[in-house]
């Protein structure tokens, strides 16, 4: 065969250049076929993982770059159907010898990488004992996220069992609530936000309390909670502040997007007191007027009381209508609720909104021509009879302002005011403070105090240094007659002896602060009068 001589000197640069070889091969590229050998993922055992994650429980260097590694062994077994996650967690929690709160942080990083369904943060749960405890341990080590995101995952009756069992501690006013537990509670409520369950726990919350409801009962609560709130600090109830106000964003009067409505919660719930098949179901207010006492304080801090407050105002004055019209069936308690709302709204706003709790109250119940009482013959009758009721239980700086507005306001409007103003001047005598309606206080917290001028003494100061004498030679013991005068002569005591005491100078003046000490320690002065008296010391 002859030799052909290669004349083709053309270089190619690619197979699509020889048309000839590329037609051939139907237009596809020849390839060199070579053997390819691919690295073997080194797959690790379920145990192995777990082992690996026992030791960056106990070590924290180069937590990061382990947690990546630890992410990627189980994606790969996961994706080959060979991860037990059971089986993970067991030896995990039977090997851990590192604290639950570790256990807990490094567990949720874990969790929070990994892309795929190998471990969630709920299916720990079941393997931790103590779960509670641990979450709150770890918000008290300020891994307030990490527990957030456990009580996230819980299910939604658990959250509620818990919520109810911490409730007991968020009612009791007599104690206080550790601030890491209270924090825990409120990230429980914070995971309810469908309005019916909101409303099925405050129910539940507010029968906690196994507490009698009679009227005069809640007259003796909505005393305390005012005393509580205007009179001290509320140093028991200040880890719970947190919790009383996200629990106020619930309501209409905090929140405008709420329909909820917290005074028409509190009205109902007065109404189920009154009701007799609710004999052994007591609904507990004083949660409630804590709420939105906090939620008032929240709208100051903020900014927003200067928008909420004719909403708020507009809702008081619908339940003042509602509660007269309705008459008196549950006994005062509605009305008595309703003031007490105002009293806690104006208390808080009027310095930013330049208008009070004497304005308010003027203008619903006293003005000739605002008065929600005109021409109400029946229900100016339940409105005085209600007042006169809760004499006993108001507060000194509201008694003023009742006092020395129903003092201005004609008969024509409200029957019988001259009974209830005589019988708040008695009261107010006895309690220590001024009576002579001339003013407004300032504050419901600061009563205006006894005027000296309008107090006369009945003999001279030289009574009070006699007494202080009696005191001294009975050996620091009060004198008999003075007890008496306290019994008998009760107006007498308080409203010209006491002041006149507290006011003397002289020489036996160590003397005289010990009969006065002995006369607080028997309960024989206002607490107002002494608290004045030892400012001025």
């Amino acid at each position: 065969m002859p030799s052909i001589p290669a004349t083709r000197k053309k270089v190619l640069k690619n197979s699509k250049e020889d048309i000839i070889q590329w037609n051939l091969t139907n237009h596809h590229y020849k390839y060199n076929l070579k053997m390819r050998h691919h690295e073997k993922y080194n797959d690790k055992t379920t145990i192995e993982i777990a082992k690996s994650f026992l030791r960056l429980l106990n070590n924290t260097n180069n937590e990061a770059r382990r947690i990546e590694e630890i992410v990627n062994d189980i994606t790969h077994l996961y994706q080959s159907v060979s991860f037990d996650s059971k089986q993970f967690l067991e030896h995990v929690i039977t090997h851990a010898t590192s604290s639950k709160t570790r256990l807990l942080v490094v567990y949720h990083k874990l969790v929070s990488q990994l892309h795929v369904l190998a471990l969630s943060i709920r299916l720990i749960f079941s393997y931790i004992p103590n779960m509670v405890e641990t979450l709150v341990e770890l918000i008290s080590f300020e891994e307030d996220k990490v527990a957030e995101a456990y009580i996230e995952s819980m299910q939604q009756n658990v959250r509620h069992e818990l919520i109810i069992e911490g409730g007991r501690q968020l009612v009791n006013w007599n104690e206080s609530i550790r601030a890491d537990y209270a924090k825990f509670l409120l990230y429980l409520l914070k995971q309810e936000t469908l309005l019916e369950e909101q409303k099925l726990l405050l129910m539940q919350l507010i029968r906690l309390n196994n507490s009698s409801t009679t009227t005069h009962d809640v007259f003796r609560y909505l005393q305390k909670a005012k005393q509580n709130m205007f009179m001290t600090h509320m140093d028991k109830q200040l880890t719970k502040l947190p919790i009383f106000q996200h629990l106020s964003s619930w309501f209409f009067e905090f929140d405008p997007d709420s329909e909820w409505k917290l005074i028409d919660l509190m009205l109902h719930s007065a109404h189920l007191n009154s009701m007799p098949d609710q004999i052994g179901i007591t609904n507990d207010i004083s949660l409630l007027l804590y709420i939105y006492h906090s939620g008032c304080q929240q709208l100051v801090m903020s900014g927003n009381d200067v928008t909420r407050i004719s909403d708020i105002i507009r809702t008081l004055n619908e339940g003042v209508v509602k509660s007269l019209e309705e008459g008196a069936s549950e006994g005062g308690q509605e009305l008595a609720i309703i003031l007490a709302l105002a009293q806690f709204t104006l208390e808080h706003m009027h310095a930013t909104i330049g208008y009070t709790y004497a304005n308010w109250f003027d203008t619903t119940f006293t003005h000739q021509r605002t008065s929600v009482l005109l021409n109400k013959k029946r229900a100016s009758s339940i409105f005085i009879s209600i007042l006169q009721d809760m004499i006993p239980y108001e507060l000194p700086g509201i008694l003023q302002i009742h006092g020395r507005s129903l003092a201005n306001c004609s008969q024509d409007i409200i029957p019988r005011i001259s009974v209830y103003v005589s019988a708040t001047k008695r009261r107010l005598l006895e309690l220590g403070v001024n009576a002579s309606f001339k003013s407004y206080p300032s504050s419901l917290k600061k009563p205006i105090p006894p005027a000296e001028n309008v107090m006369p003494m009945t003999q001279g100061m030289d009574e009070i240094y006699d007494i202080i004498q009696q005191f001294i030679k009975k050996g620091k013991v009060i004198p008999a007659s003075l007890l008496q005068s306290h019994v008998f002569r009760r107006q007498w005591f308080t409203a010209t002896f006491l002041p006149k005491l507290l006011a003397w100078n002289g020489k036996e003046m160590e003397a005289k602060h010990q009969l006065i000490l002995a006369l607080k320690e028997k309960q024989k002065i206002p607490e107002s009068m002494y608290k004045q008296y030892i400012e001025r010391k």
